[in-house]
């Protein structure tokens, strides 16, 4: 039914109602607190899928719900269960990675003590610039431990939430059916009545959408790529825990420079002071040579420089989105990073404007209005 507003309304009247307008708006926003992973999460896939299903969608016309289903099953078996099945793993070996901690069986003082004792000019210039390399590894040691323990916290969150994770997963799946299938009626109330000029609303939406979809598939699929990399080298050298490392390589992905070598390295020297010469050869090769390489080649293909976010923003976004939503937060972060970028990106682009107006030549910048995703 449409509603007209009332000419006689007063505003009194009108403040009454975009109070109850509020209030309403907060209560139905505090419902989905607890959903509110389910929700983001099928907004991504949406997003990551939508080029997908838009093919499938055009092939076959009038079928949506089938084109929905598609591409929902793939999403299922392609991402959701080897998602699964890699945070069991991973839970487990970070289980039994603490236990090691805690028990003192990594022991990394012993390592610093052989590295010193190879090379001896390590030890003595470490001396001179008044370092202990015994109280450095002590103090590594407990540092791995806290590390271990944190990376095992929010791995462990999967098994000791089983049923929580699983009425979560649910509910992003169906909520991804609806997505896919009615995205353009749902995207069409949403403009409706989005209190923003539609030459910003598009402009913002084009922005923060191709910003975002670029940025994750970076991370995501260089993430995954290296982290696979990397824990199928760690199995097959034989080292423990290969699983998890190779998450926590995922992860270290995103730190520039330095990157998974904050974990293959410290890996390596430990295989060194074991003896293990020609396996700690092995891991530095593929490190440097496999994995390091996977960012310089598939980067520039997946994610284009003009919607690429700058690496340190891409840092600081997934580190804090992490800190803030868990595991989620490694796609969360950049995504409200995209649309942090491309808000500040519409005021520069009008102040340009505005300056544009007031010089002789009168030259105007003009907002892109393509709001496709």
């Amino acid at each position: 039914m449409k509603a007209n507003r009332n000419p006689a309304t007063t505003k009194l009247q009108d403040r009454g109602y975009y109070l109850l307008l509020a209030v309403a708006t907060v209560a139905f926003l505090l419902l989905l607190s607890g959903l509110y992973k389910a929700v983001l999460w099928a907004i991504i896939f949406t997003l990551l899928a939508h080029t997908l299903h838009a093919r499938i969608r055009d092939r076959m016309p009038g079928r949506e719900n089938l084109a929905a289903g598609i591409v929902l099953s793939l999403v299922f078996l392609l991402i959701v269960v080897p998602a699964i099945f890699l945070g069991v793993v991973v839970a487990r070996e970070a289980s039994k990675f603490v236990e090691r901690l805690q028990q003192g069986d990594v022991d990394a003082p012993a390592t610093f003590d052989w590295f010193g004792d190879l090379i001896p000019s390590v030890r003595s210039t470490a001396e001179q610039m008044g370092l202990n390399l015994d109280q450095l590894g002590s103090r590594l040691s407990e540092s791995f431990a806290t590390g271990g323990e944190f990376v095992a916290s929010q791995a462990l969150v999967f098994g000791q939430g089983a049923f929580k994770v699983a009425i979560l997963l649910i509910v992003t799946m169906y909520l991804l059916f609806f997505l896919l299938r009615d995205g353009e009626t749902i995207r069409a109330a949403i403009y409706r009545v989005l209190p923003i000029d539609y030459v910003r609303r598009d402009f913002l939406i084009h922005e923060a959408v191709g910003i975002t979809r670029a940025t994750i598939k970076g991370v995501l699929v260089i993430g995954i790529i290296q982290g696979t990399i990397g824990g199928i080298t760690f199995a097959l050298l034989g080292l423990e825990a290969a699983a998890l490392w190779g998450a926590v390589m995922a992860v270290a992905s995103v730190i520039p420079v330095v990157g998974t070598a904050i974990v293959w390295g410290p890996a390596a020297l430990v295989l060194l002071a074991g003896g293990f010469w020609v396996k700690a050869l092995v891991l530095t090769g593929v490190g440097v040579v496999v994995i390091g390489l996977v960012d310089n080649v598939l980067r520039p293909v997946l994610v284009s420089h003009d919607t690429r976010m700058p690496d340190y923003i891409v840092l600081l976004a997934t580190l804090g989105g992490i800190s803030l939503f868990g595991i989620s937060g490694f796609v969360i972060g950049p995504l409200i990073a995209g649309i942090f970028l491309a808000s500040w990106k519409i005021h520069g682009d009008e102040l340009e404007a505005e300056k544009a107006d007031q010089s002789p030549d009168g030259k105007r910048a003009t907002i892109p209005q393509d709001s496709r995703l």
